[in-house]
């Protein structure tokens, strides 16, 4: 009888194999595995970050719930603009990724709360553009036979770094404020598109 515990052992290892020939092989890959993993344990916790900034405001409760609501609004707008803003190469990808997390040092240092929340509503616009080219360039790179096996250990990797990011920084902000840690996040966020725009590697990686 088959050892389940041994079984997974071995499919983890084979998965952890593939994905290592992947990143030495497929530029495109690469750039997306290193740029989502940093980014995602970075901004783990921007959403808990920014509502703390709007509890300092008053009418705290309607603010939030524009915020919960703008989320989602953006990300609506933003998906289907994938279909028709064309981005071609990761320096483009990057360069979107740069203004945004810019935006974010913007929330940080606002003042007006609804100006905070149209910034918002600007940033998960250009979120969810940018998550339709990181989201198909992991579909249509990994092999069909590799798919399930190395989308899952894909996605561990990042909700493993979101978790870990999230207690992290939160806790961090206890020390500080929200502001001045979101800040700090943010501009970490544009200082690594910017300096992963200088491997040419990442740079030119095809993205259609």
């Amino acid at each position: 009888m088959a050892n389940p515990l041994l079984g997974f052992i071995q499919s983890f290892k084979a998965s952890v194999g593939n994905l290592r020939s992947l990143l030495k092989a497929s530029s495109a890959f690469a750039f997306i595995f290193v740029l989502t993993l940093t980014l995602s344990f970075l901004n783990s916790a921007n959403t808990l970050l920014i509502t703390g900034i709007l509890r300092s405001f008053k009418l705290f409760a309607i603010y939030a719930g524009l915020f919960s609501s703008l989320l989602y609004a953006g990300l609506a707008v933003g998906y289907p603009l994938g279909s028709v803003v064309r981005l071609r190469r990761g320096l483009q990808l990057l360069l979107l990724g740069a203004a945004d997390s810019s935006l974010v040092l913007l929330v940080a240092v606002e003042h007006s709360p609804l100006l905070i929340l149209a910034i918002i509503f600007i940033i998960t616009l250009m979120e969810g553009l940018e998550g339709v080219y990181s989201e198909s360039i992991v579909f249509y790179t990994l092999p069909k036979e590799m798919y399930g096996r190395l989308s899952s250990l894909y996605q561990s990797l990042i909700t493993i770094l979101m978790t870990v990011g999230s207690l992290l920084i939160t806790y961090l902000a206890s020390l500080q404020t929200p502001a001045h840690i979101l800040f700090a996040v943010a501009l970490t966020s544009v200082m690594i598109n910017l300096a992963i725009i200088g491997r040419k590697r990442f740079r030119d990686a095809p993205l259609t």
